[in-house]
């Protein structure tokens, strides 16, 4: 789901908050990563918020979202490299969030998040598999004709 704020801190800290009583999951988000970031202003207020999923794929999700104030938006999905994420078509961070949730920041009003799951090894993987494939066709092409050059030759020996 949607949580808005934030406060950053390291994965050992992040752990001791959230196992704390007192820690409220819909009103902040502990960020870990990187504890010298400083995400969002601190509002004196909750800010108002909304926000609903338009799609939502495995490898995939789109979300509509509304706040009056910068918020950072924390889904409960899977924290992991790979994941993408734009919000209004931008390329923007994807925070670890709650130790093992994807936060994005967001600033006031309406807005599109989307997320794309697109891991580096994916590239990495398809480039691998062409150039095998190259290789390969090559290796064969050099093969059938060196084996079509022998049976000319050994052909016009017999004559």
């Amino acid at each position: 789901m949607l949580r808005p704020l934030s406060r950053p801190c390291d994965d050992a800290t992040a752990l001791k908050e959230l196992s704390n009583p007192d820690f409220d999951p819909y009103e902040t988000a502990i960020i870990t990563g990187n504890p010298n970031i400083d995400l969002l202003p601190q509002v004196a207020k909750a800010p108002q918020f909304e926000g609903h999923f338009v799609r939502y794929d495995v490898n995939s999700l789109a979300a509509v979202v509304t706040s009056d104030e910068p918020v950072l938006v924390v889904f409960s999905e899977t924290y992991y490299p790979g994941w993408h994420a734009r919000l209004d078509g931008e390329t923007v961070t994807i925070w670890k969030a709650n130790y093992a949730f994807r936060g994005v920041v967001v600033p006031p009003g309406e807005h599109i998040i989307e997320m794309d799951y697109y891991p580096r090894t994916f590239d990495l993987g398809w480039k691998i598999s062409a150039g095998t494939l190259a290789v390969l066709a090559s290796a064969s092409g050099v093969l059938a004709f060196r084996r079509r050059r022998l049976l000319q030759t050994a052909a016009k020996s017999r004559l």
